[in-house]
């Protein structure tokens, strides 16, 4: 089935981002044709360094690199979420449901979302020279290098370059929500919640975007040397009992910690950003159910 096909190609660019997530995340060794190295854990770098030759798998590529001149940041996780909607549409096709309802579904999952950060969100203030500081080092936190050699220079200007982004989208809009998965996590049970209010197809849609919204945390567990699943259970618990939105995974202390303590935010743009893209790029790879090139006239593109 070309959808199956289309979905894993983008997949597979997809999970190679994913040990990479967050400030525990590995880093990756990329080798030019000229034979030239890059070390790095950065995205959209990582995105734009790599080969890839399958033409849906290049929309991941464009995704990583739209989230880039928008925001700035938040590189990695716009794919990696983008890759748990792919794994969980997968899913939803081989129950037979329309890959149009499930493309649907997302969307209305993805609105129910965004209205979720909106709520949790909190002002920053940005007037506070010392908390645009520690706004910036979330994003420095997994990209500083002790040995500042040319590779390591390189590094560093990126780092640089989306640490300023962060302080750049605080003055456009202050409000901000919290890292560590917290927010994502908050809006996976808002939008579990929605499903059962839902009767159509949409509710498995709906369901599906919530799982997919929780590979975050899970991700960064898996990354810090954490139990996953155990940890992402136990974040869901507290953050319920308590009525918290701001616990997440502690990925320095190595547990559930409230991120507002942890000075951990990351900007509401960003984050309404990449869900909203890695959405719109979901969507787009379900509608397509074939590829032509320019030579095929009687075939599609072979995956």
């Amino acid at each position: 089935m070309l959808f199956v096909g289309h979905i894993l190609a983008a997949r597979a660019v997809a999970n190679t981002l994913k040990s990479s997530l967050g400030p525990r995340g590995l880093d990756k060794m990329l080798v030019g044709s000229d034979g030239d190295v890059t070390i790095t854990n950065d995205g959209a770098t990582i995105m734009q360094k790599m080969d890839v030759k399958h033409h849906v798998a290049k929309l991941m590529v464009e995704l990583s690199k739209s989230q880039d001149d928008e925001i700035g940041d938040g590189t990695t996780g716009v794919v990696v979420l983008a890759g748990a909607l792919l794994e969980q549409a997968e899913q939803l096709l081989d129950k037979g449901i329309h890959p149009i309802k499930i493309a649907d579904g997302f969307d209305m999952a993805c609105k129910k979302a965004l209205t979720t950060l909106d709520a949790i969100a909190d002002n920053f203030p940005v007037e506070d020279r010392e908390h645009l500081v520690q706004s910036a080092m979330t994003s420095l936190g997994s990209k500083v290098y002790e040995i500042l050699f040319q590779m390591m220079i390189e590094e560093a200007k990126r780092s640089l370059h989306d640490a300023l982004c962060v302080i750049r989208n605080l003055i456009k809009d202050n409000r901000v929500v919290y890292g560590g998965g917290a927010s994502e996590v908050a809006c996976a049970l808002e939008v579990a919640k929605e499903a059962d209010k839902i009767t159509g197809l949409e509710q498995y849609a709906f369901r599906a975007f919530a799982d997919a919204l929780e590979s975050i945390p899970m991700a960064l567990a898996e990354n810090s040397g954490l139990a996953p699943i155990e940890a992402l259970t136990d974040l869901k618990a507290k953050q319920i009992a308590q009525k918290n939105p701001r616990l997440g995974i502690d990925c320095v202390s190595a547990g559930t910690n409230d991120m507002k303590q942890q000075k951990v935010i990351e900007t509401l743009l960003s984050k309404k950003e990449q869900i909203s893209l890695a959405t719109q790029v979901v969507r787009m790879i379900l509608k397509i159910d074939d590829i032509r090139l320019p030579d095929d006239d009687e075939r599609s593109y072979p995956i």
